[in-house]
């Protein structure tokens, strides 16, 4: 089995770096988790996801426990 070839930008690939990544379908399924009523959309989940980044501790990592809490922290702010 062949070693799937990643390409990041800016240079960084596979052979040079690693890439965590998460997707608008993980604010989904940690929203199902949470059993959050309301259905957020794509761009509502890009959102949380952006918000995540911003302010995201590279000391700590970026873990389902901080997606719930960005999650919280969204739909605070959505009331």
């Amino acid at each position: 089995m062949s070693k799937p070839q990643y390409t990041y930008q800016h240079g960084f690939n596979d052979t040079n770096s690693i890439a965590l990544i998460w997707c608008v379908d993980d604010i989904k399924h940690m929203t199902k988790e949470m059993e959050i009523p309301i259905k957020l959309t794509d761009d509502q989940c890009m959102e949380i996801l952006y918000d995540i980044h911003r302010r995201h501790d590279a000391t700590i990592g970026v873990t389902w426990d901080t997606l719930e809490y960005a999650i919280e922290n969204y739909l605070q702010d959505y009331k």
